[in-house]
């Protein structure tokens, strides 16, 4: 099985308490780690859709990897606007190799095959006004890069699949995770794809017959009119750990 969720916000290194940004966080992590255990197995995979960690230098994340290293599954972490931590990838897994940390991974310029679904995704960026252009298009960038691994090891495993004559082992769907939502209000509303051009996300998905996206950031939401919740034949959802009551979304 395979699992997401967003915005863990984790401070047990740092003294950063959830609950004064409403009653709703109170005691998060014992019910994030009570909802986990209720569902995940050893064998399952976990993907993290950024702001993990409050910690701002990566010393200072070691009791929250810990954390979530002792719950079942293998964790796969995209990077959030908040984590301040993270630095490059090889560094960040020298860390956890160092502190005896084996089942987390990183998701970024790169891509993951879990159970016949294809993994992309980034960071992101607020897609709120064409003067955000220059940030955009490095996670477009980062995007493409992502896209282009994946697409790799599609064609490894479609190739695998022709020589063994094998139908249970194509790719079933295409899915993108993002920290940042993809798509806003203003995008459609201020139709910034046609300002974008080359460096716009959602049509970089849609080129690449992305089938779903996850993200997270928005908190505080109480209902979700405001979401958008398909566009142009994509779906997006909507998993930031407060918006989803600390439930872990299943992925199919």
């Amino acid at each position: 099985m395979i699992y997401i969720i967003g915005d863990l916000h984790l401070s047990f290194g740092v003294d950063k308490p959830m609950n004064i940004f409403g009653n709703i966080w109170e005691n998060h992590t014992e019910k994030l780690e009570e909802n986990w255990k209720k569902i995940v197995k050893d064998e399952d995979t976990v993907f993290l859709a950024g702001d993990f960690s409050w910690a701002m230098k990566l010393e200072e994340t070691l009791e929250d990897f810990r954390y979530i290293d002792k719950l079942p599954g293998k964790k796969i972490l995209l990077k959030g606007n908040h984590d301040y931590w993270w630095s490059s990838i090889t560094k960040n897994r020298e860390f956890l190799e160092k502190n005896g940390i084996k089942n987390i991974d990183f998701l970024y310029n790169n891509s993951y095959i879990v159970e016949n679904i294809a993994f992309c995704g980034t960071r992101g960026w607020e897609i709120k006004s064409v003067e955000e252009i220059k940030h955009i298009r490095k996670e477009n960038i980062r995007l493409n890069n992502s896209i282009q691994d994946m697409n790799r090891k599609i064609n490894e495993v479609e190739k695998k699949s022709e020589e063994q004559e094998k139908n249970d082992i194509k790719i079933k769907k295409k899915i993108a995770i993002f920290h940042y939502p993809p798509i806003t209000k203003e995008y459609i509303e201020k139709e910034l794809g046609k300002q974008l051009g080359e460096n716009d996300i959602l049509k970089t998905l849609e080129k690449e017959g992305i089938d779903q996206c996850y993200y997270g950031h928005i908190h505080g939401i109480m209902n979700d009119e405001n979401l958008i919740k398909e566009y142009n034949g994509i779906k997006f959802e909507l998993i930031a750990s407060d918006y989803v009551n600390f439930k872990l979304i299943s992925i199919q």
